[in-house]
């Protein structure tokens, strides 16, 4: 009989036992150990994390996998892992899709309709009319064409932005 496989859970900002009740329901002989602490760090075989634990994800001798609870990987620090042949993924979701759509439609219009000037204007006191151009006139660069920076050009140019 093989070994079973054990996932070492680390979040502040995620449910364990969501994550638990899915990931043991689908693969009944996988162990899930929640983070930070982890008494026996050779038995880890798979991270799934929002960041490292404490003691950084070099702490694991076994470890074969990092699984990233967020669409990029940036916050798992994963200049620290110095050992070679680690696989890393990251979370594809369409809701953090939609979310992030959301924030990055929110934010440019923040700027298309100058709302950056009229807080300053409102904080002066200094009302001050500031006539609305039309999106066909602002272009928009995303960086990236991932599911993320598509899903986002996507979304703005059928707003009318020249992306």
């Amino acid at each position: 009989m093989s070994k079973p496989v054990t996932l070492l859970f680390h979040s502040e900002l995620d449910d364990p036992q969501a994550w638990q009740q899915v990931l043991c329901a689908a693969m009944p002989h996988l162990r899930f150990l929640t983070g930070p602490a982890c008494d026996r760090p050779e038995d880890v075989d798979i991270a799934l994390v929002w960041t490292p634990p404490p003691q950084g994800l070099d702490a694991f001798p076994n470890l074969r996998a990092v699984l990233s609870l967020g669409a990029g990987v940036d916050q798992l620090r994963l200049d620290r892992l110095t050992r070679p042949g680690v696989a890393v993924a990251r979370l594809v979701d369409p809701t953090l899709t939609a979310r992030m759509v959301d924030y990055c439609k929110a934010a440019v219009f923040y700027f298309h309709r100058d709302l950056h000037l009229h807080a300053q204007h409102q904080a002066r006191q200094a009302w001050k009319f500031i006539a609305p151009r039309d999106a066909r006139e602002r272009r928009v660069l995303v960086l990236g064409q991932g599911v993320l920076g598509a899903a986002v050009a996507s979304a703005l140019a059928a707003e009318g932005f020249r992306v």
